[in-house]
């Protein structure tokens, strides 16, 4: 395990080269919120029918665009497996006794450990009396659940460059489908008695269902969920990488 914290402290080391521009995208966030303030303002006032008060649309936003500020280095990890194995770089790795999705497991959470601990201070002033602490700390575990869920979700489909070679345009449509699957775009639970199922679809875990566990009487059935999301994806990662590596053909010079 040791061979891979190593790329843990390099990522780390090369986070805080970007950890000014981490600080300074917090400053979006509150006009973000501004936007939905007066956005589901104007529709509370025209609805009889709306399931959340304003002040539980504003903390839920203010909790997801945290989380997407913190974690959002992990969106890159399509492009990263791409590079490496249009480029060669793959062969590396491949070389050396290290298993190359661990390698960037770590990697990537290297890139963002110090965005998360950052972003987590920032939660807590909007958080704390809000909800109990044992509520924040399992919140706290679920948006490490969704940030690991969401790297191995980015790994498969970077990991389809073995096959369709250059996966960038999938990559930004699937973007579009995260940003409404997952409840950044809009909470879930507002459009739960139309499609239910999206309360408990997989990409929930990224942003939704962390939000869910800060006000759950169970949160810890919302935890297995993610955890069964991440072994699933986990899997899937696993067997995508290797059967891709039976197809790979070094493209480096």
């Amino acid at each position: 395990m040791k061979k891979y914290f190593k790329g843990f402290i390099l990522e780390l080391k090369k986070a805080k080269e970007y950890f000014l521009c981490f600080i300074s995208s917090l400053f979006y966030t509150p006009i973000s919120i501004l936007i939905y303030y007066f956005l589901f303002k104007f529709i509370i006032n025209g609805s009889t029918g709306f399931s959340m008060t304003l002040n539980e649309i504003l903390i839920y936003y203010a909790v997801v665009l945290f989380i997407k500020s913190t974690i959002t280095h992990s969106m890159a990890e399509v492009y990263y497996v791409f590079s490496d194995i249009n480029n060669g770089d793959l062969d590396l790795w491949l070389t050396k006794p290290v298993y190359y999705p661990l390698v960037r497991y770590f990697r990537s959470l290297g890139s963002v450990a110090i965005t998360i601990p950052s972003g987590i201070l920032f939660l807590l002033i909007i958080l704390i009396g809000k909800y109990s602490i044992i509520n924040i700390i399992l919140f706290l575990i679920s948006v490490f659940l969704g940030f690991t869920l969401l790297f191995f979700v980015m790994f498969i489909v970077g990991s389809l460059t073995f096959w369709l070679k250059n996966v960038l345009s999938l990559r930004d449509i699937f973007w579009c489908v995260l940003a409404f699957f997952s409840g950044e775009i809009i909470p879930l639970n507002l459009i739960s008695n139309e499609a239910s199922f999206l309360l408990m679809n997989p990409l929930a875990g990224v942003y939704f269902l962390p939000t869910e566990v800060l006000k759950s009487p169970n949160p810890i059935y919302i935890l297995a969920i993610q955890s069964i999301y991440v072994i699933f994806f986990m899997v899937i990662a696993f067997v995508v990488f290797k059967l891709g590596i039976v197809k790979y053909e070094s493209q480096g010079g």
